[in-house]
């Protein structure tokens, strides 16, 4: 059986590269990104996994959302984001499925919005759906 914690420290472990960390200025974090910050950070998220009592699998649901800072004029800086967007997008589309590794990773959407906990950031969210055993 999977926890959340240990779904999210797999995705973590599997994002924490160069390919995706040249991107951002700040850190991958795992729930929650630090008050304040005033860095492009990731922050990975998941809502809660079944129990998995009498399941082979346990379907799961993780957030991956990339932080920017937007422009003077209130504008979301599109073609920053959407770097650090293609990364994180290439990176789980990369994952190797395989029966040794019992985690298998699909890009269910992606969407920017506003962040309402800091006026004047925004974020790209990356919905993954997680399928576990």
């Amino acid at each position: 059986m999977s926890t959340t914690y240990s779904l999210m420290n797999r995705i973590y472990k599997h994002l924490n590269v160069s390919t995706v960390t040249t991107t951002i200025n700040g850190r991958i974090y795992r729930r929650k990104r630090p008050l304040n910050s005033a860095k492009r950070d990731i922050v990975i998220t998941s809502l809660t996994l079944p129990d998995g009592e009498g399941m082979d699998v346990q379907p799961g649901t993780v957030f991956i959302n990339s932080f920017i800072r937007n422009d003077e004029d209130g504008r979301v800086p599109e073609s920053t984001l959407k770097t650090t967007t293609d990364a994180v997008i290439s990176r789980i589309n990369a994952w190797a499925w395989s029966p040794s590794t019992y985690l298998n990773l699909e890009i269910a959407g992606e969407a920017t919005y506003d962040d309402p906990d800091n006026p004047g950031w925004s974020y790209s969210s990356v919905r993954v759906n997680a399928t576990t055993e």
